[in-house]
């Protein structure tokens, strides 16, 4: 068998970002029958295409105008089942593209370490293997009910499998993660060549010899146990993929680390593919940029603590003007000393909300189970000034008890209840709802309200301090209340939007996540 002779394929790209989408054109254009590239900014349009079938290869982008995350993959895939799709997924979203990797994507890249050589690879690599374990899979299915009349088929079908089996070694040579092919007891079957190069063995040493046991791991007595563990769980049939230590080319660094089962025809596990992704550079940042946020947490502790003392005496002796003075002056200098005294109050509060904001940069959640009803009712209880006078409708649906720190899910609850109920001041009957709803699988908690709303264009200003949608002459505030409310949520493991619309109220989400490893669990 003979492969087909080489020809253009049609790449469909789907990407919402101008800029990426010219990169990826330009790095795609020579040479120039290679690929003929087609994009699309949105789902719709590429759903569209599909249906209209020659695609061969799929570049997606998750997060697109009108579909978000796994819900854009899985639309893709009902679209067009049998063209392979590769994930592009920026530095922060590996862990969403590796899992939609293992619910049928054929690979991801990262848009900010992709090179012309990488992609066009990626892009041959993805159709090769589509192409030949389609071409395998019919091959076998026919041979299956013609074995002993066609012994000579099924010796060159054996042919063709050792000629595929040396194609696949040469793309895998061609990846740039370290991948490893790895029997049930340990032993290493195939390596590519950047793994090879990473052991420092010869080729005859490492094939053979035990993955789990190598210089890489065993260099550090708990990596190598959590290494052990992790392949345990795969023999059992789990796909594990984790940041990991790894000791290569003589040095330590840290990888996405994978071990994914593969079963046999008979169901059995047949071996198990070891991939790593050095991602050394990336954690190299997040620690700096870790470090550079404890710093300026610390100095706008230290600013707003020093503020304290003249923002006193400015407001003392602004009283002090105002008590002793007042009949004596006229209605301008009046004017100006209470602006003097408004603007100090609300420095005062800008102060208070940034030392509050700086101590939460300090402060790690006390988590425990907690149920979040009660905490909800107490805020709505504690708003109940600031909602007199006024007809407020409150929904509080059925909530989760959670793992949290609740002070900490109080000062959450309060800044998005006290939001609703300031920007829904304009209606006669505001109606303000706390709920829990799902999110790709969990828990999802929401503070949705019927007030002004705002336009989503400006969303990316919304959790940033001092960032304010509306004026202040409008609607008062310090601009702090949601950037407290994203420094929570995040020191939670969770994630935290918004969707609004002008003059049609606004639903704040959020999630928690995992807080095992930053905070300190207390079961009650």
């Amino acid at each position: 068998m003979t492969d087909p002779e080489p020809r253009t394929l049609i790449v469909l790209l789907v990407e919402d970002n101008a800029g990426d989408a010219r990169l990826i054109a330009e790095l795609l254009s020579l040479p120039a029958d290679e690929f003929r590239l087609e994009h699309v900014e949105r789902l719709a349009p590429a759903l569209e295409r599909l249906g209209q079938g020659g695609v061969d290869v799929v570049l997606l982008d998750l997060g697109l105008p009108d579909s978000q995350g796994r819900a854009t993959f899985a639309a893709v895939r009902h679209a067009a089942p049998t063209v392979p799709v590769i994930i592009l997924t920026g530095l922060w979203d590996e862990a969403l593209a590796t899992r939609m990797v293992r619910a049928g994507a054929q690979d991801y890249l990262a848009k900010g370490e992709v090179d012309g050589n990488l992609l066009r690879r990626a892009i041959r690599y993805a159709f090769e293997r589509h192409r030949a374990d389609v071409q395998i899979r019919r091959l076998n299915e026919t041979l299956e009910g013609r074995v002993v009349e066609r012994t000579s088929q099924l010796e060159a079908a054996n042919a063709e499998l050792r000629r595929r089996e040396r194609e696949l070694q040469e793309y895998l040579d061609a990846m740039s993660t370290l991948s490893a092919k790895v029997a049930p007891d340990g032993r290493i079957l195939l390596v590519n060549r950047i793994a090879l190069q990473a052991s420092g063995l010869p080729l005859d040493e490492l094939l053979g010899a035990s993955f789990l046991d190598g210089e890489w791991w065993s260099y550090d007595p708990r990596v190598q146990q959590r290494v052990r563990d992790a392949f345990c769980r795969a023999l059992a049939g789990t796909t594990v993929s984790y940041e990991e230590k790894l000791r290569a080319f003589g040095r330590v660094m840290t990888i996405v680390f994978s071990l994914v089962p593969i079963t046999g025809a008979d169901g059995t596990l047949a071996y198990i593919v070891a991939e790593g992704r050095d991602i050394t550079r990336r954690v190299e940042v997040e620690e700096a940029l870790q470090l550079a946020n404890r710093e300026l947490e610390a100095f706008t502790y230290s600013v707003s603590h020093d503020l304290r003392a003249p923002l006193r005496q400015i407001d003392g002796f602004s009283r002090i003007l105002s008590e002793s003075l007042w009949y004596d002056l006229d209605d301008k200098a009046r004017h100006y000393l209470t602006r003097i005294q408004e603007g100090t109050k609300h420095m005062g509060r800008l102060v208070d909300d940034l030392l509050g904001l700086a101590r939460l940069g300090q402060q790690s959640p006390r988590a425990r189970e907690t149920a979040l009803t009660p905490i909800v009712l107490d805020v709505i209880a504690g708003l109940g000034p600031d909602a007199a006078d006024r007809e407020v409708e409150w929904r509080v649906g059925e909530l989760p008890t959670t793992v949290c720190d609740p002070g900490l899910m109080r000062i959450v609850f309060t800044n998005l209840a006290s939001n609703a109920l300031k920007y829904t001041r304009p209606r006669s009957r505001a109606t303000v709802e706390i709920g829990c709803t799902s999110h790709e699988g969990r828990p999802a908690l929401f503070v949705r309200d019927n007030g002004v709303g705002f336009n989503m264009k400006y969303a990316d200003k919304l959790f940033g301090v001092f960032q304010r949608l509306h004026r202040s002459e409008e609607f008062e505030g310090t601009g702090v209340g949601l950037a407290t409310v994203q420094r929570i949520v995040h020191k939670h493991g969770g994630e935290i939007w918004a969707d609004a619309a002008p003059d049609a109220g606004a639903t704040f989400y959020f999630t928690l996540g995992s807080v095992a490893e930053t905070a300190t669990v207390e079961r009650a």
